[in-house]
């Protein structure tokens, strides 16, 4: 049985969608991964990379209930590399294109939709590495919140319990029927006596 892919997943190919098509400095990404950045090749720059840093769930009540309920929370890290000979002019445009993704992402209502809210937005730098130009890589991770629930997987919802039970010879057999009602609610029809 196949499933479908959890809200987290959903939420980072979003992300993923939505900043994979914009440049750094007006120069288009030559590289976008849903992995963080781990090797910097000057082909492969300006380089994206968009993925699941981590995910917690934490149930919801104070007592479990019949359905597991949980409100989770996950970290999408983003990632940002680019190289240039001059240092300032690739701060000023890391720092541009960090604010354009969050306006982005943070005015979209169909974005917006795919959680309850984001908790929390961190940004940092990754500070130069050697190589034939200036190399920098800015990090952003976003917490986001939102609620998940895993019902019971059932083919089909339970409408009607029939209980039988057998009593020895010339005892009276009582039948009853337990339905659901339109509100949702048990009712129990009259007892009839066989």
């Amino acid at each position: 049985m196949a499933f479908p892919p959890t809200q987290s997943l959903v939420i980072r190919d979003a992300v993923y969608d939505r900043l994979s098509v914009l440049t750094i400095n007006g120069a288009p990404l030559k590289s976008a991964v849903k992995a963080p950045i781990t090797t910097l090749q000057p082909d492969q720059l300006p380089a994206l990379g968009v993925f699941i840093n981590s995910e917690l769930d934490v149930p919801l009540g104070e007592k479990p209930t019949s359905i597991p309920d949980f409100m989770t929370t996950t970290e999408i890290g983003i990632s940002w590399a680019a190289m240039e000979g001059d240092q300032s002019v690739l701060d000023g445009a890391l720092d541009q294109f960090a604010i354009q993704s969050k306006r982005i992402l943070l005015a979209d209502p169909s974005f917006l939709s795919l959680f309850e809210f984001v908790e929390e937005i961190k940004r940092w730098l990754i500070f130069p590495k050697e190589g034939e130009g200036y190399i920098v890589e800015t990090r952003m991770v976003m917490r986001f919140i939102y609620q998940t629930e895993y019902p019971p997987i059932a083919p089909y919802d339970l409408t009607m319990i029939d209980i039988k039970t057998t009593a020895p010879a010339g005892t009276a057999v009582i039948e009853v029927q337990i339905a659901e009602t339109p509100s949702g609610l048990p009712s129990q029809d009259n007892p009839i006596a066989d």
